[in-house]
Order: structure tokens, then C-alpha cells, then sequence
């Protein structure tokens, strides 16, 4: 795999695509939604919800 340099990124986090936040926020308002015991169960949650 290959991977940019550093400098090819965009330098604020508001270069980057407002796509990339809805996506996220559909992620975290899904799993968010029920309580989850430990990190394991939260990881598992968001894998849920970002690879369906």
C-alpha cells in the first residue's frame, strides 16, 4: 500500500470532504443509540454500522 506524504494533506481539517463528517455522523448517531458495556461491544457496534 501506498501511503501520501505529509505534505499532501490538507492542512486544516475543513480542506477535507463535509461528506467524510456526514458519514461520521450517521456512524456515532447509530451506535450511540444503545449503551455499550466496555470498548469491545462499542468497537463491535461501530464496525456494525460502518461495514454493514
Amino acid at each position: 500500500m501506498k501511503f501520501w506524504p505529509k505534505d499532501f494533506w490538507p492542512p486544516q481539517s475543513l480542506d477535507l470532504n463535509p461528506l467524510d463528517y456526514r458519514v461520521w455522523w450517521q456512524v456515532v448517531s447509530k451506535t450511540c443509540r444503545v449503551f455499550h458495556g466496555n470498548v469491545k461491544d462499542l468497537k463491535a457496534s461501530v464496525d456494525k454500522e460502518w461495514m454493514p
